[in-house]
This record gives structure tokens, C-alpha cells and sequence, in this order.
């Protein structure tokens, strides 16, 4: 989004440009007004333009020393100056502060149009090397010339920086260079008097649920602002998305900025113990957890789900939550075992209970990223077992499975995983409970109905063989010549010619 102040005492020209000019068309999406220097100042704090189009002569304040203030508030905003002809000593100000366009007065449209495209253009140049360069410093290519190109010339802007990584539960950030931008401009506003020289905000993608952001400025950081930048952070995340907020220790080198990001990268492994929509920074403390689950307690937290004492059961889960959130554990394959160890406890209380036919809840398991998502995990298998056994509704729910199956064999994306959706079960125990209430795995079940389904069409000789499989489910017609025989005994071709 690129925004637009427009700085004009006259009130006819300030609405004629507001009215006439075709903004959207030149690229600008927000356009505010300012009746003079002063009300200008202001309005720039809060709406952070990217052009300013002031007048040069106006009662107050010139718009050339408006200009110099706005250059220590915003150092990337592009100034555009209009001005009468009697205001050609105003020229060479205008040209000291780098204004990218000078219109006169009476205004063309036409005119002011060109210098706003330049303008646009401008904003859109910076951005693109903000984005360019923390990319390559993180990869290690071209970062002098980069930072070079970026405008540092050495003096302050890379003073004092400090890394901050977003980690989110996979939903994108489309917009993290204006909020890298933002949360700078909003530091910068909040608190002038503490930074008002060079600052500086980049941010990169680094993976589909990582983002990169530094931050630098030119007076030192204390734990106290990067705490407030990180909540700053965390404030854009929308509503539904999980993210979670790890800061670097403060660097000065531009070349440290690889190892401030690993800083940040490392400070994910506290988003174990503290959860979701939460922070981190390189001054807290975590521990790697590397016991099991004592015998004697496995046994008495098995008897307690055997018993169907469920407050109790899940009272037992809490206990380790409580435990290795307390001891702050980071996320390591002993403290998902704890978890993995207590569902098959649970589990080996339904009688006649399978493994599970496919890696599905294995790998959910692993993508699990706090020890609150594990202990929930274990509780809602402990609610599903102790509910379907309590209440009866088993049977009911495997006929709602088998006529889910039988109204979908043509899908061949079905699956445990898709059916356990369905019911709002686990794969582990739906694929339990349908071996004990059917005799027969889910995928039996689904083969057995595809097959029965085939014979039914291949009877009717409008069907090609290969249709047939497309409609029962499978993609590659050898595989399901091969699967009808072992069932049939007989191939489709030999099915078809026996009726």
C-alpha cells in the first residue's frame, strides 16, 4: 500500500486534487489531506505517508522547512513540491532535499501525474531493495553491495540491531515487509525523544512458516524494547493464525546478521513450554528433557482408563504438562515419546484394539510444536475412548464411516485420515474400533466395496474397463486389474465375458 499527504492552505486546490486527480491510476491506494506544516506533522506521525505533496509557501511554516522535519520522521518518504513562479528561490532548498518533483502553479494534471508515477516509482525501488537485501544477507551473497545500494553509508543505520523470527503454524504472511516497516514507524513515533536518528527495517521469507525481521537503530536496545517490539509484532497476527515471536541478542556488525538470525532461529525451541501467540527472547532458559515415563505410573494411568476414571486420567496428562512446562523442556523426541507412550497405554484398553493402518497420527503427532498441543492430543483420545464405549455410539458411528465409504468410492484420495475427519475421531481409534465392531481393517472395508461396486458396472457394456476403475477409485487400471483378480478370481475382462 503506498499513501499519499497532500499539504495545501488553499482549500479549492486541496479539494480539486483530492477530487480530480486520478490517484489509484497512478499506483497511490490512500490519500489524505493537511491544511498547513504544522497539521501536516502531525497527520505524518500516525498515517506514515510514502509522498508528501506540500505546498512550498504556506502561512506558518514554509513547506521546505516542513520538509526538513519530515526527513528525521520518515527518511524514505519522497516530497513533491508545488509552487507558484514567484517561488523560484525556493528551488535550490527543494533540490537539498532531494524532492523528486517540482510543480508549478496553476497545476496540470498531466504534469502532477508524471512526477507522482516518479514518485511511486521511488517508494517501490526502496522496498524492493529493503526485501533484496536481508535476503542476501541471510544467504550470504552480495551484502556489501547491497548494503551499500540500501543507503547505508556506515554511520548508524546498523548501530545497534536486533533479529526477530516470526514462526507461524503454516498460514502465510503476505504482507511482512509493510509490517517490518510499521512496527519501525510505530517504535520511532512512540518513542522520539529515546531514537530520532537512522533506523532501518528489513524482512525476508525464510520458509513457508518462517519470516525474518531486523530491526535497527541508533540508540542501544534493552530487554524492555525488544519485548515491546516482539508483542508489536505479535499484534498483527490475524485472527485464527498462531504465531510465535524469538529475538536475537543485539548485534552492531553487518556481518553478524547470519548469526543473529540462528540466534532467533534457536529461540523457536522455547515455543515448547510457553505456547502459541506467545514470545521469546535469547535471555530465556530452557532444559532438554531426556526421561520416560516410569513403569509403575504407565500402569496405574493404563488402570484408570481401563477403570473409565477419566477426570482422573486426564488429571495424570495435565500432571505432565504441568511438569515439562514447568522444567521449560524444549520439544525433542523423549517429550513426544511421553505423550505417544500415554495414548497406546489408552489404547491397549479397547479390546482387540490394531495399530493404526497408516502413519497418519504419527505424523500429525510429529507436527505437533507445544507440549499443551501433546497433553490436548492424549485427552481428546481419552475423551474419544471412554465417550464411544460409555455411550454406544460406536456402531453408529461405523455405519456413518461405511456410508461415507460406500457414497464416495469413486474418490481416490480416500483414506483413514479423510474418514477420521468425518466422524471427528482419531485414526488410531476409528481404525480400532471398525476392526472390532466389522472384523475387518477400514482399508478392507473400502477394497472390498470398490470391488463389489466394479462388478456392478461391468455388467452394463457402455463402461470401457478403464472407466470402471476411475469410477471405483483407482487411478491406474493395471493396479486395479491386478486387485480385482486376487479378489474375484477372475479378471474384469473375464468377469464381463462370464455374464
Amino acid at each position: 500500500m503506498i499513501r499519499l499527504l497532500i499539504v495545501e492552505d488553499e482549500a479549492p486546490i486541496r479539494n480539486g486534487l483530492l477530487r480530480h486527480v486520478p490517484w489509484k491510476t497512478l499506483g497511490v491506494d490512500e490519500v489524505s489531506a493537511a491544511e498547513n506544516a504544522e497539521d501536516a506533522l502531525r497527520t505524518a506521525a500516525e498515517l506514515r505517508p510514502d509522498i508528501v505533496l506540500s505546498d512550498i509557501r504556506m502561512p506558518g511554516m514554509l513547506g521546505t522547512d516542513m520538509a526538513r522535519a519530515l526527513r528525521g520522521l520518515l527518511p524514505d518518504c519522497q516530497i513533491l513540491f508545488v509552487s507558484g513562479y514567484s517561488d523560484k528561490e525556493y528551488l535550490h532548498a527543494a533540490i537539498s532535499l532531494s524532492a523528486v518533483g517540482y510543480v508549478e502553479k496553476p497545476i496540470s494534471v498531466e504534469e502532477l501525474s508524471d512526477v507522482v508515477c516518479k514518485a511511486v516509482s521511488a517508494v517501490q525501488k526502496t522496498r524492493r531493495e529493503r526485501q533484496t537485501t536481508l535476503h542476501s544477507l541471510l544467504n550470504g551473497s552480495g551484502q556489501e553491495e547491497l548494503l551499500t545500494a540500501d543507503g547505508d553509508n556506515g554511520s548508524g543505520a546498523w548501530r545497534n540491531y536486533v533479529m526477530f523470527m516470526i514462526r507461524t503454524d503454516g498460514s502465510a504472511i503476505p504482507g511482512i515487509h509493510d509490517i517490518a516497516q510499521d512496527v519501525l514507524n510505530n517504535l520511532r513515533q512512540e518513542m522520539l525523544e529515546r531514537f530520532g536518528g537512522e533506523s532501518l527495517a528489513l524482512a525476508d521469507m525464510v520458509s513457508a512458516n518462517s519470516y525474518a525481521l531486523l530491526i535497527a537503530l541508533d540508540s542501544p536496545w534493552d530487554r524492555e524494547l525488544v519485548e515491546l517490539t516482539s508483542e508489536a509484532i505479535l499484534s498483527y497476527r490475524g485472527e485464527g493464525s498462531r504465531w510465535f515471536v524469538s529475538a536475537s541478542r543485539e548485534h552492531h556488525a553487518r556481518g553478524n546478521v547470519r548469526e543473529a538470525w540462528r540466534e532467533a532461529l534457536a529461540g523457536v525451541r522455547h515455543l515448547s513450554y510457553k505456547g502459541w501467540n506467545c514470545r521469546a527472547d535469547a535471555m530465556d532458559s530452557s532444559e532438554e528433557y531426556r526421561g520416560t515415563v516410569p513403569e509403575d505410573r504407565l500402569r496405574a494411568f493404563y488402570q484408570l482408563v481401563r477403570e473409565r476414571r477419566q477426570e482422573e486420567a486426564e488429571a495424570y496428562v495435565e500432571s505432565w504438562c504441568r511438569f515439562l512446562t514447568d522444567m521449560h523442556a524444549v520439544m525433542n523426541f523423549r517429550v513426544r515419546n511421553v505423550f505417544d507412550t500415554l495414548s497406546r497405554a489408552a489404547m491397549r484398553t479397547m479390546e482387540n484394539a490394531e495399530p493404526p493402518e497408516e502413519e497418519a497420527d504419527e505424523e500429525r503427532l510429529e507436527e505437533l510444536c507445544t507440549i499443551r498441543e501433546l497433553g490436548d492430543w492424549v485427552n481428546r483420545q481419552l475423551r474419544e475412548i471412554m465417550n464411544c464405549e460409555e455411550n454406544g455410539t460406536g456402531n453408529y458411528l461405523v455405519r456413518e464411516v461405511c456410508e461415507y465409504i460406500e457414497a464416495h468410492l469413486g474418490d481416490s484420495s480416500l483414506s483413514l485420515g479423510r474418514l477420521a475427519e468425518v466422524v471427528y475421531l482419531t485414526p488410531t481409534y476409528l481404525s480400532a474400533m471398525f476392526r472390532r465392531n466389522r472384523g475387518i481393517t477400514v482399508g478392507q472395508f473400502i477394497a472390498d466395496a470398490r470391488i463389489g461396486r466394479a462388478c456392478e458396472l461391468l455388467a452394463d457394456p457402455q463402461y470401457k474397463l478403464y472407466q470402471v476403475a476411475g469410477l471405483v477409485g483407482y487411478e491406474d487400471p493395471k493396479y486395479f486389474t491386478k486387485l480385482f483378480k486376487k479378489k474375484v478370481g477372475l479378471t474384469p475382462t473375464e468377469y464381463r465375458e462370464s455374464l
